[in-house]
């Protein structure tokens, strides 16, 4: 599944490439094909780079991959700002973030071999730290493109430093920062129904701080709910996927009531995917 992944990171590569470029034949078309195969071929092409790496290797470099992703776009918002081909500079460094931070994530890993929780935690947090900067933007009312891009950048890099922090006061394991993230969005969602319910009454855009704030606590909630236990690798991706699916019969339950309720429809999945998480955990 790691590896495989590169396909669509290879894909996006691609796609930029032609955003960039305009070309007027269809056939360019088959240029994100060609880089997504590329992505995965890495073995072949290079086979020494790849010698005496495991899975936590690859696991790395993917996290790097997605963060950059984010990083990069925030970056290319920062400095573009809004205009007419404002967008394609966010695009472009989204994609040469994410191949950057893939590259600094394998051989980072490669050399140090920091644990599979090290590198969960940095993924859990390099994506918590993205949201709270941007909900600050929104809070505040801002309508600058560039604010909303600096937000998110300093939120992603106090994300990567708290991560980083996180995980040298306790060895977690991935399967902890599994439950974390699932007890994280769970409670995301949650607030988020109640966001949803008052918005009718409350317009005012510092109601976002509300699931920035479960966020934030969910995480926390999390963190000490795990300690001592060291779920496994099996346990957390149980957790995790038990609760994916149950929000989604939370989803098909919400629609079949058709009470047209925004909070019932984000509320009811997030409140079944909780209780899923809450009776895996216990009973492990």
């Amino acid at each position: 599944r790691d590896r495989a992944i590169n396909v669509l990171y290879g894909a996006y590569y691609g796609a930029t490439l032609l955003a960039l470029i305009e070309p007027e034949s269809g056939a360019a078309a088959g240029i994100p094909l060609i880089t997504g195969g590329l992505w995965v071929l890495g073995p072949f092409i290079n086979p020494k780079k790849y010698e005496n790496i495991d899975q936590s290797v690859i696991r790395a470099s993917n996290t790097g991959k997605f963060l950059g992703l984010i990083y990069g776009g925030a970056l290319g918002l920062a400095i573009g700002g809004e205009g007419e081909d404002a967008w394609k500079i966010p695009l472009v460094l989204s994609s040469i973030g994410s191949i950057g931070m893939g590259e600094w994530g394998f051989q980072m890993q490669k050399r140090q071999r920091l644990s599979e929780g090290h590198i969960e935690m940095f993924r859990h947090y390099g994506i918590l730290g993205p949201w709270l900067g941007l909900a600050t933007s929104a809070a505040l009312g801002s309508e600058n493109a560039h604010v909303y891009g600096a937000s998110v950048l300093a939120g992603s890099a106090a994300g990567l430093i708290i991560g980083h922090r996180q995980a040298q006061k306790y060895p977690y394991t991935k399967g902890d920062v599994d439950n974390v993230s699932t007890l994280t969005v769970a409670a995301t969602g949650l607030s988020l129904a109640v966001v949803a319910e008052t918005l009718d009454e409350d317009p005012s855009s510092a109601v976002i701080l509300i699931p920035a704030a479960a966020s934030v606590l969910g995480t926390i909630w999390g963190q000490k709910a795990v300690k001592g236990v060291y779920l496994s690798n099996r346990q957390g991706s149980t957790i995790g996927f038990s609760a994916l699916g149950a929000g989604v019969v939370g989803i098909g339950l919400a629609a079949l009531f058709e009470t047209g309720s925004p909070g019932l429809a984000i509320g009811l999945p997030s409140a079944m995917a909780l209780a899923t998480q809450q009776i895996l955990f216990a009973k492990y």
